[in-house]
């Protein structure tokens, strides 16, 4: 049985949804598609992946801290070595799955991992950028219980810790189990639009 909260645990939320896209959501049976709060259209992932990749180099930070391993969008910096990314591993996830994800990481990118609770070296708030990816919900947003963990215990980073929602529209979506609605503005002091 497939659990979609592993899976974007392993592969990052952007890769999860990307390739549920390709799969097609007739082939894709119901109680996976009630996991995810929506599915965004087929074309907007990769365009919405190019657009981060863009606010990243935009930023000017060189250290970004993802509280997730976003392989999708890992792809993209295969050929920016001047930007280094720390993966935070959380602290209750299996070794095999650490081995799994260590092994999706694209060639090309540089990539530490981080053990949760430990915080990244080198990482200050003229060099870092830290980001989690979710759901917009109206004006708030959705993470996964972990991710907001996560949150909760780097949320004393004094940079910017981007909200990257993978919805454009923030319209109003459902609240399936797995995911937590909370305010932005405690956690995030910028957005990815």
């Amino acid at each position: 049985m497939i659990d979609l909260c592993r899976n974007i645990c392993e592969l990052g939320l952007l890769k999860t949804v990307q390739v549920l896209q390709e799969v097609g959501n007739d082939a894709i049976p119901e109680h996976l598609l009630t996991e995810l709060p929506l599915l965004p259209q087929n074309t907007f992932i990769s365009e919405r992946v190019a657009e981060i990749h863009d606010a990243i180099i935009t930023s000017g930070k060189r250290e970004i801290l993802l509280l997730s391993p976003e392989i999708a969008l890992l792809e993209f910096f295969s050929d920016e070595p001047h930007i280094h990314f720390q993966i935070i591993i959380p602290h209750d996830m299996d070794k095999d799955m650490v081995k799994r994800i260590q092994n999706n990481i694209p060639t090309g990118v540089d990539v530490t991992f981080l053990n949760e609770p430990f915080f990244p070296r080198d990482f200050f708030p003229s060099n870092g950028l830290l980001m989690a990816f979710g759901f917009q919900n109206d004006n708030r947003c959705l993470l996964l219980r972990n991710t907001l963990r996560l949150m909760e215990h780097y949320k004393g980073f004094m940079g910017k810790k981007v909200f990257v929602p993978i919805n454009r529209d923030g319209k109003k979506c459902s609240r399936p189990p797995s995911w937590i609605e909370c305010y932005k503005g405690a956690y995030f002091n910028e957005q990815y639009e």
